[in-house]
């Protein structure tokens, strides 16, 4: 990434494996279209799972849109637009397998 784009990045790791990345920024629809266009063509899926949510935490107003795109070669992709209480963010969820095995 170049300069400071704001950006956090998480892992998760499951026996020696990394099995998600997930990174949130700050970003407006624009890029989240932008985003989600890219993915659409380079997963050749044009019809991915979107739903939308808004709720009340409080006196904070949360809305989200959520974009799950299937299952390709084991790796799966969700994308979110969040708004919290006005603030924009884009978090991308990058995973593969059904999580780690409870003990």
């Amino acid at each position: 990434m170049e300069g400071n784009t704001g950006a956090e990045v998480g892992l998760f790791v499951c026996d020696d494996t990394v099995t998600s990345v997930h990174q949130y920024k700050p970003g407006d629809l624009d890029e989240f279209a932008r985003i989600v266009t890219d993915l659409r063509i380079t997963r050749r899926q044009m019809e991915p799972n979107i739903q939308v949510v808004t709720f009340a935490a409080g006196a904070t107003q949360i809305s989200n849109v959520d974009v799950k795109f299937a299952e390709l070669g084991g790796h799966k992709v969700n994308v979110q637009l969040s708004s919290t209480g006005g603030r924009l963010g884009i978090s991308t969820n990058y995973f593969i397998g059904g999580g780690c095995p409870k003990p």
